[in-house]
């Protein structure tokens, strides 16, 4: 769900820098958001539970054991509920985890629309009804390949975060949406761009304009697609 100011996962997973971590964290290894109150928090959740949610813009990435398997066996429990996946991009860490010796991310972004409850085969985004439906996807997602949530913004098996729900903007304590830092990442942007060139993340603008203002930063060198998943 995913932090990677080090680096994929995360306005978060069913979760969330990274979720929690995620929240803050995205496949590249970052934090989590921190939270805004009980009250408020309730507040939010019950006025965002009548959004749009049922489609997600999904971040994975890995950089710990057989990385490309940690992600098809993502991909795979999602099910039905997969739309489309990008190629796979070697990244290196993302800023924030400079510190820590790490091997680079392979790293995919995955458009998922939610599956009813119910429906045969639904996947593990079965009965998704409202955004913390898909924090706890990723969460369930990442548990499954054994992601242990110790060192910030340290390696992970994988890492998996909600980038954005729809054209929805929310923040709550364990769910930012969109991803705070997703703006900021090439390993999120450029596998989205490959799928959606004309997708438009909320509050900031279209993805095309966001990859070609971190390409005149120097941003995005050192991410290169290394083939299908």
């Amino acid at each position: 769900m995913v932090e990677r100011t080090p680096h994929a996962g995360a306005a978060g997973a069913v979760g969330g820098p990274g979720a929690a971590e995620h929240a803050g964290s995205m496949a590249g290894g970052g934090p989590e958001p921190a939270g805004a109150g009980a009250e408020s928090a309730g507040a939010g959740a019950e006025s965002a539970a009548a959004v749009d949610v049922s489609s997600a813009v999904l971040s994975m990435g890995s950089n710990l054991g057989d990385r490309r398997r940690y992600l098809a066996d993502a991909v795979a429990a999602l099910g039905p509920a997969v739309r489309a996946v990008s190629s796979v991009y070697s990244t290196p860490p993302w800023a924030g985890s400079a510190d820590i010796e790490q091997d680079d991310y392979l790293n995919i972004v995955v458009l998922a629309d939610a599956v009813p409850a119910g429906t045969p085969a639904n996947g593990a985004a079965g009965g998704v009804s409202e955004p913390m439906d898909w924090l706890r996807v990723c969460r369930q997602l990442e548990t499954a390949a054994g992601r242990e949530r110790g060192v910030r913004w340290g390696p992970r098996t994988l890492d998996v975060d909600v980038v954005a729900i729809g054209q929805l903007e929310l923040d709550l304590p364990e769910l930012t949406v969109p991803h705070p830092h997703a703006g900021e990442r090439g390993f999120v942007l450029v596998p989205w761009a490959e799928l959606d060139p004309g997708a438009e993340l909320p509050g900031a603008g279209p993805i095309a304009d966001l990859i070609a203002g971190l390409e005149a930063a120097g941003e995005l060198e050192g991410i290169r697609k290394v083939g299908a998943l």
